[in-house]
């Protein structure tokens, strides 16, 4: 299934359908696809809401006139003259939808830079030792599901080039995490293939999301013992 496909399909089978016309659904889905189309608003998007700024403003990213702004407890954005807003709440849920179904997927052996106050966030026990700075790290894992709860870890890895120091030493991340991709693996047809089906399968059919978008109800849930069960 196309990513834009499955994120049609993700949203209408959402909360976000619920109390919306059909024509508001349709414009929501349109503005999902915008936003997944460039993965550089998709992440910039997220640290806006993130953020304590009050105004985003995405001209420079390939998506033209496109801004978001935050109204009290609603988020506003607009593009090419049509305008659309949400609950901050839904407008969390609607860019977790569109960032798990639309981001692009590095390949296994890929190594990415990632900054080490976020990488603690989705980490093993044991890497509280790293220095803070960035940290080349190797994809091993993707998708990695949190036992017992509807989160998954997009990313999995080591350390490069030291790899697992300790037992638990495997780091856990998404791609709001990554500063910068340094090598990119090996992907062909197969890979396609098993990335199109596994994120249908765990997102569409059970309905799982990133841990980027966990709530904080799901966060504080979350014991060390699935923690320390990933992977293993």
């Amino acid at each position: 299934m196309k990513n834009h496909e499955l994120l049609k399909q993700c949203i209408e089978s959402s909360s976000l359908s619920q109390g919306r016309t059909s024509s508001e659904l349709e414009q929501l889905i349109r503005f999902g696809i915008l936003i997944g189309s460039s993965p550089s608003l998709c992440l910039g998007l997220y640290d806006f809401y993130q953020s304590d700024a009050q105004r985003y403003d995405a001209s420079g990213s390939g998506i033209p006139k496109f801004f978001a702004y935050k109204e009290n407890a609603v988020i506003r954005f607009s593009a090419d003259g049509k305008d659309f807003s949400l609950p901050s709440s839904e407008f969390f849920v609607f860019l977790g939808l569109v960032s798990d179904a639309c981001l692009p997927v590095l390949p296994l052996g890929s190594v990415v830079s990632i900054r080490d106050e976020r990488l603690r966030q989705g980490t093993k026990t044991g890497t509280e030792e790293l220095p803070n700075m960035e940290i080349p790290v190797l994809i091993t894992e993707r998708f990695s599901v949190l036992p017992g709860t509807l989160i998954y870890f997009p990313y999995g890895g080591v350390p490069y080039p030291f790899g697992a120091i300790t037992k638990n030493g495997a780091l856990y991340f998404g791609p709001q995490s990554i500063r910068e991709t340094v090598f990119t693996g090996y992907s062909d047809a197969l890979e396609e293939e098993f990335e199109s089906k596994i994120r249908e399968e765990l997102l569409l059919k059970k309905k799982f999301h990133s841990m980027a978008f966990a709530s904080k109800e799901e966060i504080q849930n979350i014991d060390e013992a699935a923690i320390n069960a990933l992977g293993n």
